[in-house]
């Protein structure tokens, strides 16, 4: 279930409507959506139009309040014939965009592998660290891309 957040009330794909005060207080937000939803913290999609082997600061996202990443979804619809390699990316976390002070949130970063998993494969990775503050900046790498790829692929986090 994918969230929109509009400072004061987030919408459910199902329609509903909460304040985020009432969705935190439902269980909803903050705990892994234990109520039943997940808080679309930001999302990405990519498009790759030409062979690259990496890209460093491929979006970057300022927050505007503090909380806990639940989990993060790395996904590929369709890897356009290529067979081997892995498309791998990281997340990172600084109090600015200075490169110097990022850390990446993962201890395993999402990896999707092209010899073995199927079309519209997501991986989420692990999780190092999962708490995140008011403009706090988080910035995506691709770190691995198989070779020859051309294509789409998404990433989201999730409160």
């Amino acid at each position: 279930m994918s969230l929109i957040l509009d400072r004061a009330v987030y919408i459910e794909a199902n329609g509903l409507n909460k304040t985020l005060n009432d969705a935190i207080l439902d269980g909803d937000i903050g705990s892994g959506g234990g109520g039943g939803g997940a808080l679309e913290v930001f999302s990405e999609v990519i498009q790759i139009v030409a062979p690259i082997a990496s890209s460093t600061g491929v979006s970057y996202f300022i927050s505007p309040t503090s909380g806990l990443i639940s989990f993060v979804k790395l996904m590929v619809w369709d890897k356009n014939g290529v067979t081997t390699g892995n498309l791998t990316i990281d997340i990172l976390k600084n109090t600015s965009p200075n490169p110097t002070g990022m850390t990446s949130i993962f201890s395993v970063l999402p990896t999707i592998n092209f010899a073995t998993d199927p079309n519209y494969t997501s991986n989420a990775g692990t999780l190092s660290t999962s708490a995140f503050s008011a403009n706090d900046v988080l910035r995506l790498d691709v770190t691995s891309i198989p070779s020859g790829f051309v294509g789409y692929f998404s990433i989201t986090v999730f409160a």
